[in-house]
């Protein structure tokens, strides 16, 4: 059974359910037999048990997220941090008002302090409004570890699911409906899938670009025809993405 019939079946399924919940009381459907218990081993949580912390930990401020522009000698320093965990959320938006902060000076060179979320996301706003941008990281440093293109011939497309095209989705905000237009803006017509790779090839980070996976996952309760057009496609990119993080 492809995906696509496995997600219309299991909505009838669902759809049936409904409908068996407004029958009248002397049509009601017999009580599925109980199930028997599972017994689970008890999970032994505490503290003396954790052997470190990787991730997790993020600056933040509880008076929000700092955006703002200072003079240092001959530069502008625009300050953009206090994200906290909403940096994927958040990154577009500050990265924006960075951006305009920096429109503010006649220079159109800038320099990018660091390569996570409101990094790259400040580089690349900052690179759509004409600005020669170079990032500076002191993990991926970009010309040991460059941006590339994932082609669709690399395994991370046939992990699970057979991807042969990367598929276009716009956030549901965007979408104009069946038939309508999946690129948000004019200069957003062709989706990438990119990755920056370590030295035997597997991809460490993985990126995607005028295409909006996220809405795939997010958003199927919001709009049936929405669910229906895009959630195939971003599930599977989605899965294969989680298995060969897995994986390699």
């Amino acid at each position: 059974m492809d995906r696509r019939t496995f997600l219309r079946t299991g909505g009838t399924a669902a759809v049936g359910l409904t409908i068996t919940g407004c029958m009248p009381r002397g049509l009601r459907t017999a009580p599925a037999p109980a199930r028997h218990p599972v017994n689970l081993v008890p999970v032994d949580v505490s503290w003396d048990r954790v052997i470190r912390t990787t991730v997790g930990l993020r600056p933040h401020r509880d008076s929000g997220f700092v955006v703002r522009a200072d003079r240092l000698d001959e530069k502008t320093l625009i300050h953009n941090y206090g994200h906290g965990g909403a940096g994927m959320s958040l990154g577009w938006g500050t990265g924006y008002l960075a951006t305009e902060l920096a429109l503010a000076q006649p220079e159109r060179r800038a320099a990018v302090i660091g390569c996570g979320m409101v990094g790259l996301t400040a580089a690349r706003q900052l690179q759509r409004h004409g600005f020669d941008v170079t990032i500076y990281a002191k993990a991926l440093p970009p010309e040991r570890y460059p941006i590339v293109d994932i082609p669709l011939e690399h395994g991370l497309f046939h992990m699970l699911y057979d991807i042969r095209h990367i598929p276009q989705i716009p956030s549901i905000g965007a979408w104009g409906g069946p038939g309508g237009n999946t690129s948000e803006r004019r200069d957003s017509q062709v989706p990438h899938v990119r990755g920056i790779l370590d030295e035997n090839g597997r991809i460490m980070v993985l990126m995607t670009h005028n295409t909006d996976f996220g809405d795939a996952f997010e958003r199927e309760g919001e709009d049936h025809q929405y669910f229906l057009a895009f959630a195939p496609d971003g599930y599977a990119f989605g899965v294969n993405a989680i298995i060969y993080s897995m994986t390699h």
